[in-house]
C-alpha cells in the first residue's frame, strides 16, 4: 500500500465506524471507540505492508516512536484472542484494505 491507499483505508475505515479520521491520525489517546480503530488500522497496515517500517507507520498515526506501534500490535492480538466484537471490527477492515488492494493492482 502506497500512500494514497493508506489514507484511503483509514478514511474508509473511519467512515465505516463513524469515526473522525482526524481523531485516529492524532496523537492523544481519545475515547475507546477511537483508540479502538486506530490500533486495528496499525494492525492492518502492519499485517498487510510488510516493507512499512514500525517508525513509518508511527509517523502515520503521529506518534512519536516506534514501541507505541508495537504496543498497538500487541494490544490488538490480545483483543482478538478475547473480543469477538474487536475481531470482527479488524475483519472488516481487512476488508477495505482487500478492496484498496485490488483496486490500486493488489501490491
Amino acid at each position: 500500500m502506497r500512500t494514497a491507499e493508506l489514507n484511503e483505508l483509514i478514511e474508509r475505515a473511519c467512515d465505516r465506524f463513524d469515526v473522525d479520521p482526524q481523531l485516529v491520525v492524532n496523537p492523544c489517546r481519545g475515547k475507546r471507540q477511537v483508540a479502538d480503530l486506530r490500533h486495528v488500522l496499525i494492525y492492518t497496515i502492519k499485517t498487510n505492508c510488510h516493507y512499512y517500517s514500525l517508525k513509518s507507520i508511527a509517523h502515520i498515526f503521529c506518534k512519536t516512536n516506534h514501541s507505541t506501534v508495537i504496543n498497538s500490535i500487541r494490544r490488538s492480538l490480545d483483543y482478538m484472542v478475547t473480543d469477538p466484537i474487536y475481531r470482527d471490527k479488524v475483519h472488516q477492515v481487512q476488508i477495505i484494505a482487500d478492496e484498496i488492494k485490488n483496486k490500486f493492482g493488489g501490491n
